[in-house]
C-alpha cells in the first residue's frame, strides 16, 4: 500500500512544482511545503478511489465471474436466502462474485470444486477476519473453533482421539438416560400449561448430556430452577436484531471500542459470558485436585474429554479453559437447534410422525430399554429425518473466511484479502446437487432400497459429493464432534417421536429462521403433546 501512496505523491508533486513554477495561474503561489502537502492527500484519494471504486471494478479479474449486487446477507432472515438464490441464477457457476463495503471482495464458493479447495485444498490459506474470531471467543472461547495456523493443527492433532466413534457409541446410555428424563419434563410442562416450549428445553438436554460427557459435571438444568449456566446461553444466543448488528459492527471495529460499545448486547455478552468462564475455571480447579488424587491413589482416570485434555500435557490452564467453553457453547447448541427443527418439521407431518414412531417401537420396545448407537443408527428413517434436518436446517447457516495468502479456488487465483463467505444454507440446498425439490423435506433421499426391498441409511443423500452438504463443513476444520452431536440427534429424536404426537400450538404462526451464532426460531417454538401408550 505505502509504496504506491509514495509513487503518487511523488508524481503529483512533481506536477505541482511545474505548476506553481511555469503558470501563471493561482499554483504559481504554492510553496513546497504546500506542494507536498496537497501532494500526499491527493495521493490517498487517488489511492483510494483505485482501491475502492476502479480496482475491483475494471481492472480485477474476479469481475469476470458470475456478479451480483451487494446485499446484507448477515442480517437477512433466514440467512442465507439471498446466496440461495444466487445460486437458482447460476447453477453451474463455481463461484459467485459480490462487491462489498469499502473495496472489499466478497467470494461465494458454490461448486464442491470450490469447497473442496478452501475446506482441504487450501485450507490453511483461509481464516476467520479477526473481528468475528474475537466477537466470537467472547462465547464459546478461543478453543479449536476459532484457532488458526499451527495452533489449530495442534490442536486438533491432540483433541481428536476423545472424539473418536468407540467413545462416541459408549455415550448413548448416557444419552438415553438423559433423553428419559427430558421427556418427563416435558409432559410435566405440557400437563400444566398445555404445550412446551422446546428450543428452551432442547437447549437443557443437551447442556445435561454436554456436561458429564465432556467435564464430568452434571449441571442438572432440566430438574433445577433456574441453572446459571443455562440462562448464560439463552441470553447470549437469543435471536434478536440487536445481538445481530453488534456481531456484524465486530467486523469493521477495533476491539477496543466494540467491546465498549453502549448497547445492551455488549453488557449481556460482557455478564454472562464472564460467569461462564467462572464456573469453567471452578470446574477445573475441581477437575484438577480429583486428578492428582487419582494419580496417587494409582487408579483408572475419569473418561471425559476433559481429562483427555489435562492428560495431554499440551494445554496450560487458560488454554484448557477456552477449550471447555467450546466444547460447553458448541456442544450443545448445536444439537439443541437441529432436534428444535426436527420437532417443527415432524409436527407438520403427521403421517411421518407415525411411520417413524412405528420404526422406533419395533426396534426400541420402550423408554426403559437400554439402548445402543448401534440399534439408533440401524433405522433408516430415523437416519433418514435426522439427515435431512441437518441439511436444510444447519445450525451455523453462513461462516466467513479471508485469504491469507495468494491462493485458488476451483482454479481461479484468488488474491490475498479477499473474503469468502461459505453459506450451508444455501449450499445445502442448491438444486444443481439436489435436484428440483432441493428445498423440500425428504428423508426417503437418505435411504437405499435393495432389490429384495429391505432399507438401509446411506450416508450421501443421492448427491455427488461430499462437499455438497457443508453442515459440519469438511477438511482440517470439519466439526470435531460431528459423530457426538448426530448420536445425541438420534437419540432425543427417537425418545420424542416414540413417546409423543406433536403439533403445534400456533400452526398459523409463521415460524421464522433467526439467531445470533447458531440458527433458532424468532420468539421460540410451542408444541402441545400427547403421549402415545404402549411404550
Amino acid at each position: 500500500m505505502y509504496l504506491p501512496i509514495l509513487g503518487l505523491t511523488v508524481i503529483n508533486a512533481g506536477v505541482l512544482h511545474c505548476l506553481s513554477r511555469y503558470s501563471t495561474t493561482s499554483f504559481s503561489h504554492l510553496s513546497n511545503r504546500y506542494v507536498w502537502i496537497i501532494s500526499v492527500v491527493l495521493a490517498w484519494l487517488m489511492y483510494t478511489l483505485d482501491w475502492m471504486i476502479l480496482y475491483p471494478r475494471l481492472r480485477s479479474h474476479l469481475r469476470k465471474l458470475p456478479t451480483v449486487k451487494a446485499a446484507n446477507i448477515l442480517g437477512e432472515r433466514p440467512r442465507g436466502k439471498t446466496p440461495l438464490a444466487w445460486f437458482h441464477r447460476y447453477p453451474d457457476a463455481d463461484v459467485i462474485h459480490m462487491h462489498g463495503l469499502f473495496g472489499k471482495q466478497v467470494l461465494y464458493p458454490a461448486s464442491p470444486e470450490a469447497l473442496r479447495d478452501i475446506f482441504s485444498t487450501n485450507s490453511y490459506h483461509w481464516a476467520k477476519p479477526w473481528g468475528i474470531r474475537a466477537f466470537l471467543a467472547r462465547i464459546i472461547g478461543f478453543g479449536l473453533i476459532l484457532s488458526e495456523g499451527d495452533a489449530h493443527r495442534n490442536q486438533r492433532k491432540f483433541l481428536t482421539p476423545a472424539f473418536n466413534i468407540r467413545n462416541i457409541r459408549a455415550l448413548s446410555s448416557l444419552m438415553w438416560s438423559k433423553t428419559s428424563i427430558f421427556l418427563d419434563q416435558l409432559e410435566k410442562e405440557n400437563e400444566a400449561q398445555g404445550s412446551v416450549e422446546i428450543t428452551y428445553w432442547a437447549s437443557r438436554l443437551t447442556l445435561d448430556i454436554i456436561g458429564p460427557a465432556a467435564l464430568s459435571r452434571d449441571f442438572q438444568t432440566m430438574t433445577s430452577a433456574d441453572d446459571p449456566i443455562a440462562h448464560a446461553f439463552r441470553e447470549i444466543l437469543e435471536p434478536s436484531p440487536g445481538l445481530v448488528t453488534f456481531m456484524v459492527s465486530n467486523m469493521f471495529l477495533p476491539q477496543w471500542l466494540a467491546t465498549r460499545l453502549p448497547v445492551r448486547a455488549n453488557e449481556i455478552i460482557a455478564n454472562q459470558c464472564s460467569r461462564v468462564r467462572e464456573q469453567c475455571r471452578n470446574i477445573l480447579v475441581e477437575k484438577r485436585d480429583n486428578f492428582k488424587k487419582l494419580k496417587a491413589a494409582e487408579e483408572g482416570r475419569e473418561d471425559d474429554i476433559l481429562q483427555h485434555i489435562m492428560s495431554t500435557g499440551q494445554f496450560g490452564d487458560e488454554e484448557i479453559i477456552e477449550q471447555m467453553l467450546t466444547f460447553l457453547a458448541a456442544g450443545h447448541e448445536t444439537t439443541a437447534s437441529a432436534l428444535t427443527w426436527c420437532t417443527y418439521v415432524l409436527a407438520q407431518r403427521p403421517d411421518l410422525q407415525s411411520r417413524l414412531r412405528e420404526e422406533i417401537r419395533n426396534n426400541i420396545s420402550s423408554m426403559s430399554t437400554p439402548v445402543s448407537s448401534t440399534a439408533l443408527e440401524s433405522m433408516p428413517l430415523l437416519n433418514g429425518v435426522c439427515e435431512e434436518v441437518l441439511r436444510l436446517y444447519p445450525t451455523v447457516p453462513l461462516t466467513i473466511r479471508e485469504a491469507q495468502c495468494d491462493t485458488t479456488m476451483a482454479g481461479i487465483p484468488i488474491p490475498k484479502g479477499v473474503v469468502a463467505l461459505i453459506v450451508p444454507y444455501a449450499i445445502n440446498r442448491h438444486p444443481s446437487y439436489w435436484g428440483e425439490n432441493a428445498s423440500d423435506f425428504v428423508p426417503e433421499r437418505w435411504i437405499d432400497t435393495g432389490k429384495d426391498g429391505t432399507q438401509r441409511a446411506n450416508k450421501h443423500g443421492g448427491a455427488h459429493s461430499n462437499y455438497c452438504e457443508t453442515t459440519f463443513l469438511h477438511g482440517p476444520r470439519s466439526c470435531i464432534g460431528r459423530d457426538f452431536a448426530k448420536t445425541e440427534l438420534r437419540c432425543a429424536v427417537a425418545g420424542i417421536v416414540g413417546s409423543f404426537e406433536l403439533e403445534l400450538l400456533e400452526p398459523e404462526r409463521e415460524v421464522v429462521i433467526g439467531g445470533t451464532v447458531t440458527t433458532k426460531p424468532v420468539g421460540g417454538l410451542k408444541l402441545k403433546l400427547r403421549r402415545v401408550h404402549g411404550w
